[in-house]
């Protein structure tokens, strides 16, 4: 059986957006080269990849008048390969909201706001999702259950105050989105455990960006390129408030990925890679939620030796080492054999540490 590539869009209200850059009016697909045939469609390497990405960004300028080149092309790091995937998930989205900062699509400059970062607890939500949807074999909201509801009731995101509401409010670690993520899977007839397909998370995030063919509804778009809308200019505020962290960079991201047989036993499809992206607006500063940054990305083994260490936590596939300074609250570490805390290591009076052994969350 071919193998057949399914995008499960999120269907969302039709609302109107500012400030953030508009829908497309037509699908961009993935073309490495317009002037020559043949390799539309080829995921050769990083490079033609990245050659893709900067082709649609020429066909979107077009699109919408903008000065040729005014989006900043993407240049993938060298290391890229090493990347886990929430960190390549972050360095794309990051790149493609600040590189239209500044540009007008019509309803005012956009802010190019980047995301902080990614977020330990919303990671843990998304990967739970992922994981149910692979079990039951949909993407269903009816039937796995919402991001913003495990949100909600998360004790260190959400808080007894939340229950969907408009705006920060106290008892609750975060600001209310028109929405809190997108669903994707691809199926297969082969047998695997593993993502099959070459490059797949760089081939989900453009579709999301540039295969958007009906306005606000795919929601791809608006859950990577969201910046400070208004719903329909009403007053209320249903983007993101910059009021946590440093300036220019607002709320946290999490990715859950979940590969194998698809639904009870393989009943739908032999094999499902499900990709699920999820985030929040931060509540304000002034709220001391307890946050956890993931800081590292699942290397075999860490070294942490900073004096103090960083706010995060901290994730290593084997080992973690430390004879650092845990001067400041939730420091986590986490690894999948061994936590060695070495001469030297020490917590501050009041400063909160924990250890735990357990798999890499990424």
């Amino acid at each position: 059986m071919k193998e057949i590539l399914i995008l499960h869009l999120v269907l969302c209200a039709m609302v109107t957006l500012a400030q953030t850059p508009a829908n497309l009016p037509d699908t961009i697909l993935y073309d490495e080269d317009a002037s020559t045939m043949g390799l539309q469609a080829t995921y050769a390497n990083i490079g033609v990849i990245a050659d893709a990405y900067n082709n649609a960004k020429r066909i979107e300028e077009d699109s919408f008048g903008l000065a040729p080149n005014s989006i900043t092309d993407i240049v993938f790091p060298a290391t890229w390969s090493s990347y886990c995937i929430d960190s390549m998930v972050l360095f794309i989205l990051n790149h493609e909201r600040s590189a239209r900062g500044g540009l007008d699509y019509g309803d005012g400059a956009c802010k190019g706001w980047t995301f902080e970062g990614i977020e330990f607890n919303m990671d843990t939500i998304a990967q739970s999702i992922a994981d149910s949807c692979l079990a039951a074999g949909t993407l269903s909201f009816g039937t796995v259950p919402r991001a913003s509801g495990l949100i909600d009731a998360s004790s260190v995101l959400g808080g007894s105050t939340c229950n969907n509401n408009i705006g920060a409010r106290p008892g609750c670690c975060h600001e209310h989105l028109p929405r809190y993520g997108t669903r994707r899977n691809y199926t297969s007839s082969a047998v695997s455990d593993t993502i099959l397909l070459p490059f797949w998370i760089e081939r989900v995030l453009y579709q999301m960006i540039y295969y958007p063919v009906i306005p606000l509804v795919s929601g791809g778009r608006e859950v990577a390129l969201l910046q400070d809308d208004r719903w329909q200019d009403d007053g209320y505020n249903f983007g993101f408030t910059d009021d946590h962290g440093p300036a220019g960079a607002e709320g946290f991201i999490a990715v859950g990925i979940a590969s194998g047989p698809y639904g009870p036993g393989g009943s739908i499809a032999n094999h499902a890679d499900i990709f699920i992206l999820n985030y929040f607006d931060s509540a304000p500063d002034a709220y001391a939620c307890g946050y956890l940054p993931l800081t590292t990305c699942c290397d075999p083994i860490l070294q942490v030796d900073d004096m103090p260490i960083a706010i995060g936590t901290y994730d290593a596939e084997v080992f973690i080492n430390s004879s650092g300074l845990v001067d400041m609250p939730s420091v986590h570490f986490f690894a999948g054999e061994q936590i060695c805390l070495e001469p030297g290591f020490e917590v501050s009076t009041g400063a909160m540490f924990l250890a735990d052994i357990k798999v890499c969350a990424n």
